[in-house]
C-alpha cells in the first residue's frame, strides 16, 4: 500500500558530503553517511513525515530528464537553498529497495507521482 507524500511536507534535514567508500551505494540507495555514497552522489537525509526520516544516495536535478534510470526530480521542501533531488520511481513498495517504501507524491492535492522514499 503507498503512502502519500505531500510535496510541501518533503523536508532535507541533512545533506552529508559524497565520496567514495568501500561499499559505494549507487543512486537510490540507502546511506549512513557519505562516504557511502559513488563519487557523484551525495547522501540525503529526507522526511516525509515530520517524525520519519532516511538517508539515500542521490544528486541534484533541475528537471525529471536530470535523474537517471527515469527518477523524478523534486524539490526538498524546507530546505533553506531550497534544492531539488532525484527520486526513484515506483508503483508499489516491491519497485523500491527492502529499506523503502513507494509514496505518493502529491502537489496542490493532486498525486502527480510515486517515488522511493527511505523508510
Amino acid at each position: 500500500m503507498r503512502r502519500h507524500l505531500f510535496a510541501f511536507a518533503l523536508f532535507a534535514l541533512a545533506p552529508l558530503a559524497g565520496c567514495f567508500g568501500d561499499d559505494d551505494a549507487g543512486y537510490y540507495q540507502s546511506c549512513a553517511d557519505g562516504e557511502q555514497c559513488l563519487s557523484d552522489t551525495t547522501c540525503f537525509t529526507v522526511a516525509f513525515e515530520r517524525d520519519r526520516d532516511g538517508a539515500m544516495c542521490t544528486a541534484n536535478c533541475e528537471t525529471d530528464a536530470d535523474c537517471p534510470f527515469g527518477g523524478a526530480c523534486f524539490g526538498l521542501v524546507g530546505d533553506p537553498v531550497e534544492q531539488r533531488v532525484c527520486f526513484e520511481r515506483c508503483r508499489d513498495d516491491r519497485d523500491c529497495p527492502p529499506e523503502f517504501l513507494c509514496a505518493n507524491a502529491e502537489r496542490d492535492g493532486e498525486i502527480v507521482d510515486a517515488i522511493c522514499l527511505p523508510r
